[in-house]
């Protein structure tokens, strides 16, 4: 079956929107097989910007922002279980705690909880705020290190200088 190049595009962006890898969505909307292509069309810009909106429409919708996820974050990172009792001492029933206390719970079964991982939680903040920088080493066989031919050595010097040499795109 054949469809027009625009409806085409549409439908990709709908699949990949459904979870389909590129490949999957390029043939499901109507294109012929071809990774490369896939590729391409999902890096255009038009792609990109739909995707992008769409995203931002459902968050809308479900009301998911950023200050909305740090902050149940937070919660979990930093919630007091004391909350978790009566004065008594005696456990809380799930209906008798409040927002905040009721998230730091994973299971509750027989008058038992299980807290959620406040440890998780704080490393996801962390990582927003840009307190731990990740960094990969690259070794060579058994860590040592990374051994090359003249002939890689000189391709590698060879594209990194044509890629140097190009002219930056108008307006950039």
């Amino acid at each position: 079956m054949s469809f027009p190049r625009d409806l085409c595009r549409e439908r990709f962006i709908q699949f990949l929107l459904e979870g389909k890898t590129q490949n999957d969505a390029y043939v499901l909307a109507g294109f012929k097989s071809n990774a490369g292509n896939a590729g391409r069309l999902y890096r255009s810009p038009y792609v990109q910007e739909r995707i992008a909106k769409a995203k931002v429409e459902v968050g809308k919708k479900i009301d998911i922002t950023v200050e909305r996820i740090l902050a149940r974050l937070a919660e979990l990172a930093f919630g007091d279980f004391r909350q978790l009792y009566k004065d008594d001492g005696t456990l809380k029933l799930p209906h008798e705690m409040d927002e905040e206390t009721a998230a730091l719970v994973a299971a509750y079964e027989a008058g038992k909880v299980k807290l959620r991982d406040p440890m998780s939680a704080l490393e996801k903040l962390g990582k927003h705020l840009g307190m731990f920088a990740e960094r990969v080493e690259h070794s060579g066989p058994d860590g040592g290190p990374i051994v090359m031919e003249d002939r890689d050595l000189a391709r590698l010097i060879a594209f990194q200088l044509t890629k140097s040499t190009k002219s930056p795109a108008p307006g950039v």
